[in-house]
């Protein structure tokens, strides 16, 4: 499996360059606005974004159907796909969350604020690839592409929404009391274990969709 995780690293490379010089830009902007955790969000979503392409290349090459006739199952082909989520998504997050801890030098934010961003935001993104990897093995991954903007759009009206009831003081009953690290780690901790729940589900789902495949 390690072979396979390797294969989409490289291909990925070639578009290296390309988001170095969007971060550059990111970074800029992120300044002028003097939103830090803007970057934070961007580089989770520039990461997430990459996700689909590997499955475009493995689609265009025919990989997986080569691949099976190498001493590997189908169920090896899943779990590498699941591990290059969580690998890139991990380093979008852990990235973001530095950058904007740096350019917070110069816009004297609540660090807090930033990590508690990054951290929610890497989770929510695994909750959207927990809906959109069984989809790409069920329909493939330009059908899928077209699926993904009715996902997006669901989850982030969802998050919206509770943003817009807090700040309107429906929801800050449960909070009150709550010291601002406990807050965060309340956040960040409950987040990370409805990823991991969505992940569990969803990779035994794409496991049964791809044991069904015909190659």
């Amino acid at each position: 499996m390690t072979g396979l995780l390797l294969k989409d690293l490289l291909n990925l490379k070639r578009m290296l360059k390309q988001y170095l010089v969007i971060l550059g830009v990111m970074c800029v902007w992120s300044v002028m606005m003097k939103n830090p955790s803007f970057i934070s969000m961007y580089l989770v979503l520039c990461t997430a974004m990459i996700i689909p392409s590997t499955f475009s290349y493995d689609e265009y090459a025919q990989f997986d159907k080569y691949a099976l006739t190498m001493p590997l199952t189908r169920k090896n082909l899943v779990q590498e796909k699941y591990l290059l989520l969580l690998l890139l998504i991990g380093s979008g997050m852990a990235l973001g969350i530095l950058v904007s801890v740096f350019l917070n030098l110069f816009i004297q934010e609540n660090p807090l604020e930033l990590v508690g961003v990054g951290g929610v935001m890497g989770c929510l993104f695994l909750v959207v690839y927990s809906i959109v990897v069984p989809l790409i093995y069920k329909l493939g991954a330009e059908k899928a592409r077209m699926m993904m903007a009715v996902i997006y759009l669901g989850i982030f009206g969802v998050v919206y929404g509770v943003i817009w009831l807090t700040k309107r003081g429906y929801l800050t009953l449960w909070s009150e009391g709550l010291s601002e690290v406990q807050l965060l780690i309340l956040l960040v901790g409950g987040g990370i274990i409805l990823a991991l729940a969505s992940l569990g589900v969803s990779y035994m789902a794409s496991v049964r969709i791809v044991r069904g495949k015909e190659y």
